[in-house]
């Protein structure tokens, strides 16, 4: 299988002792592409030295909602920069965040319409965060001319077909092999195959089996194994798909084969 972690943050401290070993162990769970998100500033530099590191490992930089008032035009330039680099894809993780709040609202609003912004400037996807605000964030993304993905969705199958009317795909974490999540269950059998993407948002959210360890790109492989049954489709088939999803939306991947 040729498999596709769509976003993680293997650039965080929690990888700092065995980072090496984590893409190793990617590599040999027949992983072709890992992408990390930077969501804060003090991570680029990090972030790019890890994508430049490793030939299965490649990023996305942004500005997360929860620090979203570090937004300024030298940290929007350095964005802009970064992109440069052969090896950073897309911008975010941004967006909005109306569960845990950690900046007011307004703040929020105006670093994830400057970010998607810039996104439609520089003609790149943008990574996109949403948490309890579907519908904000539907109207920031509305009549913008930018493509991307809902990373980690969390809404039910109404909005699934609000952000596919939009042109951008949902990709699904481990929270999909959880009891309780038969709510992103029904937006799995929904949604088709050609708008899916998958990733672990490590090192949080491990899916079952693994669920309490700390996640891993590795491990994206069992929420592949759900999705396909929930599909009735073959594993190696998911991984197919989600894969060529991956080098339909960024198409620096593309260039690299």
């Amino acid at each position: 299988m040729v498999l596709a972690d769509i976003h993680c943050h293997i650039e965080l401290e929690d990888f700092d002792t065995d980072r090496q070993a984590v893409i190793e162990r990617a590599r040999l769970a027949g992983l072709s592409y890992v992408i990390a998100s930077g969501t804060e500033p003090k991570y680029y530099k990090k972030l790019r030295d890890i994508c430049n590191a490793f030939d299965i490992v490649w990023g996305t930089v942004g500005v997360h909602p929860h620090v979203s008032d570090l937004l300024d035009d030298v940290i929007e330039k350095e964005i802009e920069q970064a992109l440069l680099d052969r090896k950073i894809l897309a911008i975010g993780e941004c967006g909005l965040d109306f569960f845990k709040n950690y900046r007011e609202r307004p703040i929020q609003f105006a670093a994830f319409e400057r970010q998607v912004c810039l996104a439609e400037r520089l003609s790149v996807p943008v990574i996109v965060h949403s948490r309890a605000s579907a519908k904000e964030t539907l109207q920031v993304l509305r009549g913008k001319a930018v493509l991307g993905l809902i990373h980690c969705f969390s809404y039910d199958v109404t909005y699934a077909r609000a952000f596919l009317d939009l042109g951008f795909y949902t990709s699904i974490p481990g929270t999909v092999t959880y009891e309780k999540a038969e709510v992103l269950r029904q937006v799995v059998r929904f949604l088709p195959l050609d708008r899916i993407l998958v990733e672990t948002d490590s090192p949080f959210l491990s899916p079952n089996p693994k669920r309490g360890w700390r996640n891993e790109p590795s491990f994206v492989r069992f929420t592949v194994q759900n999705i396909a049954e929930l599909k009735g489709i073959k594993e190696e088939e998911l991984a197919q798909r989600t894969t060529e999803n991956a080098l339909r939306l960024f198409p620096k991947l593309r260039g690299a084969q």
